[in-house]
């Protein structure tokens, strides 16, 4: 299904069999979400030698994060804003999804959806640039192991859903976005635009999912 650019090669039709899109790339970025309700309207993301992040896709809340655009990208497009100095990448959801970027330097930028405040940047405007959201996630220095996210259908409700969670290597776990019936484990049934750590007593998590 191509019907959003998904493949980078610069047009809307059906892509049957495998074609050549890129070269000189490194790395691959998928995640879970993208596989919800509005799975046809991904997002391709890839790392080139060059260091710089390319991504090609579904756009309509920004979450390509080149700037002031919200149409679909067909073409591959270097985002430029994030420099080439990239640890990992992670693409969320479809129609309704963002993505979250995190940098050598292990500060954490996130572009996309952002309706019930889970990028956590204290806001719910979507961000069609990616912001920096080190100081509200980590407080600077930390690296992310994993990422679980309810966006788009996955993982409840149509696309109505909007939360994000980050767990660090170092065993910490923080999460926000909508939290009507008490997801994000605070002990509130109120959404949060910062991240919280819900309360789950002493010990290092080590995994988690969604």
């Amino acid at each position: 299904q191509n019907a959003y650019g998904t493949c980078g090669l610069g047009n809307t039709t059906v892509t049957v069999f495998p074609t050549l899109c890129a070269t000189n790339v490194t790395d691959v970025y998928t995640h879970p979400t993208q596989g919800a309700r509005y799975g046809d309207r991904p997002r391709l993301l890839i790392r080139k030698n060059d260091g710089y992040l390319y991504v090609a896709g579904e756009n309509a809340q920004g979450s390509c994060g080149l700037g002031n655009v919200t149409t679909p990208i067909s073409t591959l497009t270097q985002i430029i804003g994030l420099g080439n100095s990239i640890s990992n990448a992670w693409p969320l959801g479809g129609a309704y999804g963002w993505t979250v970027v995190q940098k050598t330097d292990n500060t954490i930028w996130v572009a996309g959806y952002n309706g019930f405040g889970q990028l956590g940047n204290a806001t719910t405007t979507n961000q069609t640039s990616f912001v920096d959201v080190t100081s509200a996630w980590s407080g600077g220095g930390k690296t992310i192991k994993t990422i679980v996210a309810g966006c788009g259908g996955w993982n409840g409700a149509d696309y109505g859903n909007g939360w994000m969670g980050i767990l660090f290597t170092d065993g910490t776990f923080k999460n926000c976005g909508v939290n009507t019936n008490n997801q994000l484990g605070d002990g509130t049934a109120v959404n949060k635009s910062t991240p919280v750590t819900p309360s789950l007593g002493s010990g290092t998590i080590t995994d988690v999912q969604s």
